[in-house]
Order: structure tokens, then sequence, then C-alpha cells
């Protein structure tokens, strides 16, 4: 890049550069009322066209508000360079300064890819390392519609790279409806559970092929559509953790695949359809709801000892809230079986005042692993059951910071739709 002295330049000469990444130029009442007192403190960078016309590589923001401030002319460096170089100018230039969003950023990245830059190239020109640019453009495969509307939520660049995680676009671009709230985290649970369910499924099939006795259907067909009057032998979907049956290899075997669960009937031989029923829709039903029960249950209890493993930092008010339920927990008796599990006292006192011990001790004393929730696991027809002590977690780390999500209010309020789907399947 070879650069000239400065020179004042027309505004009327000087355009912005179509290909700018940053899209959306900010506010600029401030800037321009600056301007109009003090002038123009920094010059603009600027390339000459052929017909001595002028574009913009580095201060956009400054030409749009000089030209808000009435300013006839602003003071330019005029340099020599390549379309490809202006481009990597402007993008690093934003990017040290943060002016872009991240899909912008992902924008810019993707021009210079098309120009046959490549991802050292890029990285080199910007600062930025080879993973950061690669996640960036990563990004683009996102709706661009639904990504625009979560940067309306101030997403942090961290949530959006946990979408990443997940291998299937259509679910990525389900959870930009819900990225930067409260739901986020659930959601993004469940579609991670999802994703190894249908993995496992997946290698279930594999196995299954290889298997001469084995006949797989998927989604388009049905049991009814395939005459299947036999046995429902093993069933999983979402909620389960699946586990490779172990078939008789002198059976046969009809598996019915549909999104992430599956449906294994064993065939039984005229003798055995006499002698044995289908399992009733009762079981089956039970089947399901034990599983989906499970699965809440747990996924919730992990988020909570998420919280209580990680808690925030907690000012005065905050931590004399955490001690009065410690010393509550001491004085009912509560804690002392739990004390040989927890952190040493000495080392979380020095770090962080006893925070994390004493969280951790609570945790486990009122969010007990074998009745962590709000169902009750045992029974489809009336399966909501009052839990106090997970109440009495709950009312302790909300007032510590811990935000629930939709699903966890219908939990406690009683609205979740789990307490009524199975009731008349």
């Amino acid at each position: 890049m070879k650069n000239t002295n400065l020179v004042e330049i027309p505004l009327i000469s000087i355009s912005p550069h179509p290909q700018n990444p940053r899209k959306d130029l900010g506010d600029l009442t401030e800037l321009a009322e600056s301007i109009r007192t003090t002038g123009i403190l920094q010059n603009l960078t600027v390339v000459r066209n052929e017909d001595y016309t002028y574009t913009v590589i580095i201060g956009h923001r400054r030409l749009a508000a000089a030209k808000l401030a009435g300013l006839e002319t602003v003071p330019c460096a005029v340099v020599e360079m390549s379309e490809d170089d202006q481009l990597a100018t402007m993008l690093a230039e934003n990017m040290q300064r943060s002016d872009l969003t991240v899909y912008e950023q992902a924008e810019g990245i993707q021009l210079l890819l098309d120009r046959s830059f490549s991802i050292s190239d890029i990285a080199e020109k910007t600062g930025f390392s080879e993973s950061t640019i690669r996640r960036r453009t990563k990004l683009l495969e996102l709706d661009k519609e639904a990504f625009k509307r979560s940067q309306q939520r101030q997403v942090s660049l961290a949530d959006y790279e946990k979408l990443n995680e997940i291998t299937d676009i259509e679910s990525r671009n389900k959870l930009l409806d819900v990225i930067g709230t409260v739901d986020f985290e659930n959601e993004l649970t469940k579609a991670l559970n999802r994703q190894k369910v249908r993995a496992k499924l997946m290698e279930f099939k594999y196995t299954f092929e290889k298997m001469p006795n084995v006949e797989i259907f998927f989604e388009e067909n049905s049991a009814s559509k395939c005459g299947c009057a036999y046995e429902d032998s093993l069933y999983f979907h979402t909620y389960s953790r699946p586990v490779m049956p172990k078939l008789d290899r002198e059976r046969k075997y009809r598996v019915f695949i549909h999104d992430d669960s599956m449906y294994i009937y064993k065939v039984l031989t005229a003798e055995e359809q006499r002698e044995r029923s289908r399992k009733s829709e009762e079981d089956l039903r039970r089947e399901k709801f034990h599983a989906e029960a499970e699965e809440i249950n747990r996924r919730f209890h992990g988020m909570r000892k998420k919280f209580a493993d990680n808690p925030p930092k907690l000012n005065s008010i905050r931590r004399e809230i955490l001690v009065k339920e410690f010393t509550r927990c001491v004085a009912e008796g509560k804690m002392y079986s739990f004390m040989c599990f927890a952190k040493p006292f000495d080392e979380s006192y020095d770090k962080d005042g006893g925070v994390a011990v004493m969280l951790e001790l609570i945790h486990k004393v009122l969010d007990d692993r074998d009745t962590n929730g709000y169902i009750a696991v045992y029974s489809p027809s009336s399966p909501r059951y009052d839990n106090p002590e997970l109440n009495r977690f709950y009312y302790l780390i909300n007032r510590l910071g811990y935000e629930m999500c939709t699903e966890e209010i219908q939990l406690r309020d009683g609205t979740h739709p789990i307490f009524t789907k199975y009731k008349g399947e």
C-alpha cells in the first residue's frame, strides 16, 4: 500500500465502498456533533478511481457523519491498493475495532474466501486465528433472517458457537429462536440429547443391516401398513439411553425408525401369537411416560448442579442469604452425612469465602438425585407431586442469580404437557 500526503477532498467526490463489511453504521448524531464542533481529527483513507472520484477504505462512519454535519471537504490519505487488499483492509480494520456484528464478520470472511484468499491469508491480514475464522464462516450455514432476529437480543459469540455442537442445520436454526433467552441452555441440552440418540440409533441400524433376519423400515412406513401384529419388544426415543439389544439370530425382527425413535418388533410364530398377547397400550404408555419423566428430571437436576458447581460471584446480600440457608440445613441435622463428599472447606473458603462448598452441600441435601424433580415417575395417571425440598432449593438459587427457563416454571406450576399428555393415551 503506497501512501501519499493528506489532501482535502470534496465530500461530493467521495463514495462509501460498496463491499464494506459493516452494513449498519449505527447512530451518527453524536459523532456528527463532534465533527461540527472540532472538525475531523483522524483522516479518511481512500483510493482514487479512474474517473477521479474516490472510494473510502477506512472511515465510513466519519464520511457519513461529516455529510450530516454539513462539511464540504474532509482530510484524506489517498492510497494505491488492489481490490483484494481493499476488502482485507476493511475487514481487518472493522474486526479489530469490534465494529462488525458476528454475522457481518462471517460475510466479510466469506467474501475474501470467494476471491481465493486462503484461511491462513485471512488470518495473517486480520490478526484472528484460523480456528476463529472457521467458526465465523460456519455461522453462514444458519438461516440469515433468523440470525438477524437473534442479534436483537445481544447474544454472546460464545452462545452462537455452542450451536456448532449441533450437526443438524434444521435443529440449529430452531435454536436461533431461543438463543439469548433463559430457555436456550435447556433447548440446547435437549437438542444435544436428541443428537446423541440419533447417532446411537444409526449405529444400531448399521448392525441390523448385517443380520439376515431383520427387516428395516423408515418413517414413511408404519407397523400397521407393514402388517405388524407382533410383540413390541423394544422402544427407543429421545428420552432413552439406548443400549444395543441382544437379538436372537434365530428369530425374525422388524425395525421401524422414525426420526429419533426406534421400535423393534419380534416376529412371533403362529403358536406364539396364540399364546402371547401383544404388549398392552397401557404398558407402552407407561414405558413412554417413565422414559420422558426420567429425562426431564435428570436434565434439570444437571442444570441445577451446573449452577451449584459454578456459582456466580455473590455480593454481601446474596452471600448472607446463602449462609442463612446453610446454617438452617445444619441446624436441621441434614448436613453431616454429606460433609465427607464436599470440597475441602479451607481451600474453598480461601478462594471464595466458602460459597462453593456451602452451595454444593445445600444442593446435595435439597436436590436429591433419587427424588430430583416435580414428576412422579411411578404413575402416568397422576404424574405430579409436591417436592418441598426442591421448591426450597429453587427459592435459594433464584435469589442467588439462577434464572428458571419456561419449562422449569411449567413443572413448578403444573402446566407442563407431561402432566396431561399420557393420561388419555
